[in-house]
């Protein structure tokens, strides 16, 4: 009769087991850990693209606004008078504040769709006056005919005591940066924007091509978490000014002379972003500087500078 083989008998212990356990479950939490650090790194370095890409949308919609501007503040400043070939003429000089006591449509009347909500909260005293200034930035850009070309504000438009001259029909568009709310953010800002609207333009027999209330546009947000640059005084520092008559390019942090905003044709631009996801704050500050300049500065045309 054959002999069946034997099976052997030996299989793991309790102690191998407790071993294998302890080893892979040291090599699970490594992983986890891993894993974990990975994640916030994934995060934080999201963070900080999204950030930037905040900062960029931000920056080149500005940019686009000052490269076509017509001037900074507001191009309807005081009158001056003076002779060319012995004709008496009239400069406007432009101004740091919008609008201006001088502005032919804003002289004593609201926008259409009335004031900004923030109107009262401006840099100059009284409702719907702002000032060049860190936080706030006013450019005016030309508004167009239904051929292409820029439209003007015919003498005397609005009545007697208005602008003797004929004037260039300019949007303003007004970025300012105010706080953020700050029971949720602390410590935070956030840029706005508003459109305010120029002199309608009509086109005879067809449509206007540019209607004022359609125009206007009430705050909106353009980029939020804004938590710097800072200036020596601890106050936000976003818009600074170049003046081309400044042999040491020097930025300035407002318009020392408001007659002079014609000699200022450069903003420089500059955000630190803080990122938020669902309501939290992240540690991920971003920063962004760029310099625009005027591409067709009115002011510095009409004064030959």
């Amino acid at each position: 009769m054959a002999s069946r083989p034997m099976r052997s008998s030996s299989g793991g212990s309790l102690v191998e087991m407790l071993v294998c356990t302890v080893l892979i479950s040291m090599v699970a939490a490594a992983s986890m850990t891993t894993l974990v650090a990975q994640n916030k790194v994934a995060q934080k370095f999201g963070n900080k693209m999204d950030a930037l890409n905040a900062e960029r949308i931000a920056v080149e919609r500005i940019g686009r606004d000052v490269r076509q501007a017509r001037s900074l503040g507001d191009v309807f400043g005081a009158q001056v008078p003076f002779t060319v070939n012995g004709e008496a003429m009239l400069l406007v000089e432009g101004t740091d504040q919008f609008p201006s006591n001088n502005n032919p449509i804003y002289l004593d009347s609201a926008p259409p769709n009335g004031w900004p909500s923030w109107s009262t909260d401006g840099d100059v005293t009284g409702p719907g006056r702002w000032k060049l200034s860190n936080t706030t930035l006013i450019v005016q850009v030309p508004i167009f005919d239904s051929n292409g070309f820029p439209t003007r504000i015919p003498q005397n438009a609005y009545g007697a005591g208005r602008p003797q001259s004929s004037q260039a029909n300019v949007e303003t568009h007004i970025y300012r940066v105010v706080a953020s709310d700050q029971s949720q953010f602390p410590g935070e800002s956030q840029m706005e924007y508003v459109i305010i609207p120029g002199m309608a333009v009509d086109n005879p027999g067809a449509a206007p091509d540019y209607v004022p209330a359609s125009a206007q546009r009430n705050p909106q947000v353009l980029v939020k978490g804004i938590v710097g640059p800072l200036n020596s005084s601890g106050s936000l520092a976003i818009f600074q000014y170049l003046d081309r008559t400044d042999s040491t390019g020097a930025a300035r942090n407002m318009i020392a002379t408001p007659a002079t905003v014609a000699n200022y044709t450069g903003v420089l631009v500059n955000l630190e972003l803080r990122k938020h996801e669902q309501g939290q704050i992240h540690d991920a500050v971003v920063g962004f500087k760029t310099e625009v300049f005027l591409r067709n500065n009115a002011l510095a045309t009409e004064t030959a500078n």
